[in-house]
């Protein structure tokens, strides 16, 4: 072969790689972006008085660092929190706050950890979709789709009509 056409047959190979890489790596991109899309922190109910007041305990300060998006502190402050005060309800704010900072895998660990509400499974669904196992994400979604809880029913059918 000559030089030219030795240019030719790398460009395509190359071309080739490059194609067969971002078809592979679209799904999970896209599910990330899906993932992201259909996430919104859960509301503060573990403290929800603090509009325009001092917070007075740990704990209070805690959400209002949740309640304004300053989730890395947020975390660090629930986390301080002594055990007494982390059941399963402030873990779960932990992790949807870590979810919040793009902590997916993390907030997965945690919230597998965690009893199988409707919350924390919606929760679950989305680092896992985040952290590109679309797999258990669906498997999830479709339990989601069974419960009872009417709001994550839906949001549940609407994640797995996005991911067809």
């Amino acid at each position: 072969l000559s030089g030219g056409q030795w240019l030719a047959a790398a460009s395509v190979a190359l071309l080739l790689g490059v194609a067969s890489w971002y078809w592979l790596a679209a799904p999970a991109v896209q599910a990330s972006a899906i993932a992201q899309s259909m996430f919104e922190p859960l509301p503060n109910v573990l403290a929800p008085d603090l509009r325009g007041t001092t917070a007075e305990s740990d704990l209070q300060s805690a959400m209002q660092a949740y309640q304004a998006g300053q989730y890395p502190l947020a975390i660090s402050s629930l986390q301080q929190l002594p055990d007494s005060l982390q059941p399963a309800e402030v873990q779960l704010y932990i992790a949807t706050a870590m979810l919040a900072d793009n902590k997916a895998g993390t907030a997965a660990e945690l919230l597998k950890s965690l009893p199988p509400e409707a919350a924390t499974q919606w929760y679950l669904c989305l680092a896992y979709l985040q952290t590109g196992n679309e797999d258990k994400a669906i498997e999830l979604a479709e339990q989601l789709r069974q419960s009872n809880d009417t709001f994550y029913k839906e949001r549940a059918d609407e994640l797995l009509r996005a991911l067809q």
